[in-house]
C-alpha cells in the first residue's frame, strides 16, 4: 500500500491467510497503525507509527516521529528529528535514529547484534534492559 503526499491515517487490518504488509507513505504528518508482520516506511513530517505484538521492520524519514514497536524482535529507524522517540516493546529489538543508536543483542540473524549505551533518549522496556 502506498500513499500520496499529504496527511494520512492508516489503520490496517490483515486478510484472512495474510501474514505480511508493507506501506509506504509520503510527505505529510502520518498516523500508521500496523496489525500483523509488517514493514512500514513513512515519509518526511512529523509521524506517529505503531506496530503490532508480531516482528516489525519501521523506518520513518526526517521529522519528529514518535515510534512504538510494541512486541516482536523490532527493528525501528526514526531517522532525523528534534524530538524522535523510539519505543521497542517486548522482544529482542534494534533502535536506530540518525543522531544515536540503541540496539539490544538479538537472536535473530536478520538483525545484527549491538551494543547498548545507556545514555540514549531512546525508550525501552524492561525486557529489553535486562538483556542488554
Amino acid at each position: 500500500m502506498e500513499t500520496a503526499s499529504g496527511d494520512d491515517l492508516v489503520v490496517l487490518a490483515l486478510r484472512d491467510g495474510a501474514d505480511f504488509l508493507r506501506v509506504r507513505t509520503q510527505q505529510g504528518n502520518d498516523e500508521l497503525s500496523l496489525p500483523g508482520f509488517d514493514y512500514a516506511w513513512s515519509g518526511y513530517g512529523d509521524d506517529t507509527i505503531t506496530g503490532s505484538a508480531d516482528r516489525n521492520v519501521i523506518f520513518s524519514d526526517d521529522g519528529n516521529d514518535d515510534i512504538s514497536g510494541l512486541g516482536g524482535d523490532d527493528r525501528l529507524n526514526a531517522s532525523y528529528g528534534v524530538s524522535d522517540i523510539a519505543r521497542c516493546g517486548r522482544g529482542h529489538d534494534q533502535c536506530l535514529d540518525a543522531e544515536k543508536t540503541f540496539s539490544c543483542e538479538g537472536v535473530d540473524p536478520l538483525f545484527p547484534r549491538g551494543s547498548c549505551p545507556r545514555l540514549t533518549p531512546v525508550e525501552t522496556s524492561r525486557a529489553d534492559a535486562a538483556a542488554c
